[in-house]
């Protein structure tokens, strides 16, 4: 008959359709963390147990073994990294929750025990006294009471007599040759001494910022900062009659001035071993001595006295009495010298407040310009760079004549408001800057050059503030006037 298209085809018997059910009645695994899923394999695993020893020689056994093979993979990929090593690793990424969860967990306990590991080193007072006493019974000839010293056979004796901790962190021998030697070969155990005291306070500080830590980065945010002040802040006899309800403006005054000179760049992170390393830290543990003379106290920036009087100035400006500055409350700053195009420029910059159709201020980007216009602190890097950004109108990293006549013209104006005659014109002071800072390139000054030329505050002051001209234009007089002081006290 031909091919016939409709095949039969064998009889199937009909599978019914399963009964729908909403997807929240449907079975599932329970979810389960990583603690229980460690947990269970700990319990089907307990003929593996053992030590702490033992385990830490084991998981260091496996991450080679791990880092191994991955070295192998890479190089197979990239044969180049045979002979250059890789210089950065990516932080991995996690694909799916349950991997996030382990690899953030995992990254808290990595800080968790650096940070142990940190705080073992640290030496109570008792161990610091027993130290000094191994030092003294341990000296080397010829032996002075005068100049007590060792050498480097005596220090090794040393060593092998207190923790192993604490001889691979004080009694190494990078840690001897840091000092001085005489023609002995010794060096002064007085001197050591002090050195061991300063680095365990330097490991005590650092695990102490450690625990504010909460991203295990090795920085800390303005309030993680803020949070460890607090906390320190018992342990400083010179705040001891601060009131109460200062408490968080003090707070604020001190952790400006880490942010202000160690986050340039205003990441809103500053690096726990920047903190360690700054002088700002030291300035304010020094307030834990209760021996502070007025004159230290005065000159010091976390002083109590010193941060009262920074918010009192701040209440003074502030009018109307709103917490925040406007353009006209800040140039009454230091009677009312700084022109108006450079206050324009700081509202222009820094973060603000829209409050009534202006743009205001609060008293964190106050504090920033009060230490950037502090005078011991306005030849500084960071305070150089604050005001170049400022006078950098185009945002181009580099300030040309335009910019430099921009500026003083509003100095002189400002002085003819005052009804006195600047005495010179923008050309003539223009190039007299130019002179001043001798850029690399002659038509335009650079942030580089502007910190390089070491008088980088006095063109601020001279682009800026009415006063700070006068004092650099009527210099020879002050100078003049100060020799003949001096010549009739002689």
């Amino acid at each position: 008959d031909g091919f016939n298209v409709k095949q039969k085809m064998p009889a199937v018997a009909a599978t019914p359709a399963p009964p729908y059910r909403p997807a929240s009645t449907l079975p599932h695994k329970p979810k389960r963390d990583v603690r229980s899923v460690l947990r269970a394999y700990v319990r089907t695993h307990e003929h593996l147990i053992c030590g702490t020893d033992e385990a830490e020689r084991r998981v260091q056994s496996e991450l080679a073994r791990i880092w191994k093979a991955r070295d192998e993979r890479d190089e197979a990929q990239q044969p180049s990294l045979r002979t250059i090593p890789r210089l950065h690793l990516r932080k991995p990424l996690a694909s799916t929750p349950e991997q996030a969860s382990v690899y953030a967990a995992v990254g808290k306990m990595a800080c968790t025990r650096v940070r142990e590991q940190i705080a073992s080193l640290v030496l109570d007072a008792a161990e610091l006294e027993d130290i000094w006493s191994l030092l003294k019974e341990n000296l080397s000839p010829p032996i002075s009471l005068a100049d007590e010293r060792i050498n480097y056979d005596d220090f090794t004796q040393v060593a092998a007599q207190i923790p192993p901790g604490a001889a691979s962190a004080f009694f190494c021998a990078t840690s001897f040759l840091k000092f001085p030697l005489d023609e002995y070969g010794r060096l002064s155990i007085l001197h050591f001494y002090q050195w061991v005291r300063c680095k365990n306070a330097i490991l005590r500080t650092r695990v102490e910022l450690s625990w504010y830590d909460s991203k295990g980065d090795g920085t800390l945010t303005e309030r993680e900062l803020e949070m460890w002040v607090s906390d320190v802040l018992p342990q400083l006899p010179s705040l001891a009659n601060m009131q109460k309800e200062f408490l968080p403006f003090y707070k604020v005054t001190a952790v400006r001035k880490f942010f202000f000179f160690l986050d340039p760049r205003r990441r809103g992170r500053v690096p726990i071993r920047d903190v360690l390393a700054s002088p700002i830290l030291h300035e304010l543990l020094e307030l834990r001595r209760d021996d502070l003379s007025p004159d230290d106290l005065a000159n010091n920036w976390f002083a109590l006295d010193h941060a009262e009087v920074l918010y009192q100035d701040y209440l003074d400006l502030d009018n109307d009495q709103n917490g925040l500055l406007s353009v006209a409350e800040l140039s009454r700053f230091r009677d009312g010298g700084l022109t108006l195009p450079f206050v324009q420029r700081i509202f222009q910059e820094v973060h603000t407040y829209r409050v009534q159709g202006q743009n205001e201020i609060d008293y964190k980007s106050y504090l920033d310009f009060v230490l950037a216009m502090t005078p011991c602190y306005k030849g500084s890097p960071e305070a150089i760079g604050y005001f170049f950004r400022l006078l950098d109108l185009r945002r181009v990293g580099k300030l040309s004549a335009f910019e430099v006549s921009f500026f003083f013209r509003a100095v002189v104006e400002k002085i003819a408001q005052e009804g006195e005659d600047a005495g010179c014109t923008v050309a003539d002071v223009t190039g007299e800057i130019f002179d001043m800072v001798k850029p690399a390139h002659p038509l335009y000054i650079t942030l580089h050059d502007l910190v390089n030329c070491k008088v980088g505050d006095t063109v601020v002051g001279i682009l800026t503030d009415m006063h700070s001209f006068w004092q650099y234009e009527r210099r020879e007089q002050y100078n003049g006037h100060d020799e003949g002081e001096g010549d009739q006290q002689k």
